[in-house]
Formats: structure tokens, C-alpha cells, sequence
């Protein structure tokens, strides 16, 4: 029971392994663009500026997958978050007015956003965590 309450005292490990997993499901999000629903596709003007930059014509992929790949883990005892420092990516997650008047509106475009799947696989890590049998 000891080897038990320590478990439950600490879900470092588990969520750090939830952290690599939804890592791996919000590339997937990017990839496909968007799941379980395609989000809102590229306007008119922005699709014109993508083929004319040779650009992926996925909303929210650039040149460089920045945003993409500036989404980082952060874990302690008993919390797992996953976020980013560009400034930009919450009007992505979000949706809302943006531009020097406001005047651009920006469709909502979930990209931090659990799947089915990673919450049955993230229950499973703390399941295994907390039954796993002392040596």
C-alpha cells in the first residue's frame, strides 16, 4: 500500500508520457488539418498568397512550421500542460479580430485538442502507473 500512495502522490512519469503522446496527436491535427472536423478552410486571399508563395495550402502550416513545432510539454507531480510562446497562436486556437483595426476575422482552429483516442491511451498510462507492481 506504501509503494501505492507514492504512486498517487506523483504522476510525473505517466504525464510525462501523456506529454510525448499529445505532442505526437497535435502533429496529426496539423497534418490532416484539423481533427475530428477539418477546421474552417484558408480565405480566398490567403489561399492567393499560398499557391503564389508555393506554400502548403493546410491552414495554419507556413514556411517553417513554427507554431507547429513550438508547442512544448511542461510536467510536474500532478499537472501536464502544453502550450506555446508565439503570440499569435491563441487567435488560431481561439478564433477572433485581429490586424491593426481589428478588422481581420479569424476562424477558431483547434489545434491543442485531445482526440478520443489520447484520453482512452493517457487513462491507461495513469492505470498502469498506479497498479504497477513493486519489485
Amino acid at each position: 500500500i506504501e509503494g501505492f500512495k507514492g504512486r498517487a502522490a506523483d504522476f510525473s512519469v505517466p504525464l510525462k508520457q501523456a506529454g510525448v503522446m499529445m505532442l505526437s496527436s497535435i502533429k496529426k491535427n496539423f497534418r490532416s488539418g484539423g481533427r475530428p472536423l477539418p477546421w474552417k478552410p484558408l480565405a480566398l486571399s490567403t489561399l492567393k498568397y499560398k499557391i503564389r508563395k508555393g506554400l502548403s495550402l493546410l491552414p495554419l502550416t507556413g514556411r517553417t512550421g513554427l507554431l507547429q513545432n513550438s508547442i512544448v510539454p511542461s510536467t510536474s507531480a500532478n499537472r501536464l500542460t502544453l502550450g506555446t510562446s508565439i503570440r499569435y497562436a491563441a487567435i488560431h486556437q481561439y478564433g477572433g479580430n485581429a490586424g491593426r483595426n481589428r478588422s481581420a476575422k479569424i476562424p477558431q482552429r483547434k489545434y491543442l485538442l485531445f482526440q478520443p483516442e489520447d484520453v482512452r491511451r493517457i487513462n491507461k498510462l495513469i492505470i498502469d502507473h498506479l497498479l504497477k507492481k513493486e519489485n
